[in-house]
C-alpha cells in the first residue's frame, strides 16, 4: 500500500451548556483523491467548548501519530479548524491564559513534533467543517457523550 502525501484534518468540537456533556469530531481526508480516511466521532464528558475544540484536535493528531506507517516522510497535513481561537492560539497569535487550554495545547505541540512531514492550521468557516461536526454531535445524540 501506498503511503498518504497529503492529508486534510477537519475537527471539531461541541458542547451542550458549556459546559457540559461534549464531543469530539474528526474527518480526515486524503489530500491526493479526496477520499474519506477516516471518520470518528468521540465522547469526551463533561467540558467546555473550547475544551472540546482542542480534545477533537489532540484525538486526531494522536490518532494520526498511531497510523505513522501510513504516513510518508514527506507528508504535508493540513489542520481545519472552525475554532478561531484554537487556530490564533497554536499559531502564537494570541495568548493561552486558561490554565487546561495551555496543558492541551502543549500536548498537541508535543504529538506535532513526533509526526513526520510539515503541517498547516487553518480557521474555516463552519459551514466548510460539517463532516466534523456532524460527528461530533452524533457521538453527544447518540448518548456516547
Amino acid at each position: 500500500m501506498s503511503k498518504y502525501t497529503r492529508l486534510t484534518v477537519y475537527t471539531d468540537g461541541a458542547s451542550r451548556r458549556n459546559p457540559g456533556p461534549a464531543a469530539a469530531g474528526i474527518h480526515i481526508v486524503d489530500g491526493m483523491t479526496s477520499q474519506t480516511v477516516v471518520d470518528l466521532g468521540l465522547a469526551l464528558g463533561e467540558a467546555t467548548n473550547n475544551v472540546a475544540e482542542y480534545q477533537a484536535l489532540l484525538h486526531a493528531v494522536r490518532w494520526l501519530l498511531a497510523q505513522q506507517e501510513l504516513l510518508a516522510e514527506d507528508i504535508q497535513i493540513d489542520f481545519r479548524l472552525d475554532s478561531n481561537l484554537v487556530v490564533s492560539q497554536l499559531l502564537g497569535l494570541n495568548k493561552i491564559n486558561h490554565p487546561e487550554l495551555r496543558q492541551l495545547a502543549e500536548e498537541v505541540r508535543s504529538c506535532l513534533r513526533q509526526l513526520p512531514g510539515t503541517y498547516t492550521f487553518k480557521h474555516i468557516p463552519r459551514e466548510e467543517n460539517r463532516d466534523a461536526d456532524r460527528l461530533a454531535n452524533n457521538a453527544l445524540d447518540n448518548g456516547s457523550a
